[in-house]
This record gives C-alpha cells, structure tokens and sequence, in this order.
C-alpha cells in the first residue's frame, strides 16, 4: 500500500513538471479566488455581528 502511494505520488511529481505552466497558474488562481472568496464572506459575516 505504501509503496503505491509513493509510486503515484512519483508520477504526479512527474507530470506536474512537464504541465508545469498550467499547474501554477492553477494554483495562482485558486489562492486569488479562494481570498477573494473569504473576503466577501468575511464582510458579510462582519456586517450580521453588528
């Protein structure tokens, strides 16, 4: 079992660098929409304690 999920962890590894473009701009942009997501919520919850 152990020896898969290092086998696969490997491939991941792999193919992360030959997508290495398109794998950090998705990271990017998840971190910027998941800010930008907890903002506004964050607003939100600040405006109902008031």
């Amino acid at each position: 079992m152990k020896g898969i999920i290092i086998q696969k962890l490997i491939e991941l590894h792999k193919w992360s660098q030959k997508k290495w473009l398109i794998v950090s701009s998705f990271t990017a942009t998840t971190g910027i929409w998941f800010s930008l997501i907890l903002s506004y919520l964050g607003q939100d919850l600040y405006r109902y304690e008031q």
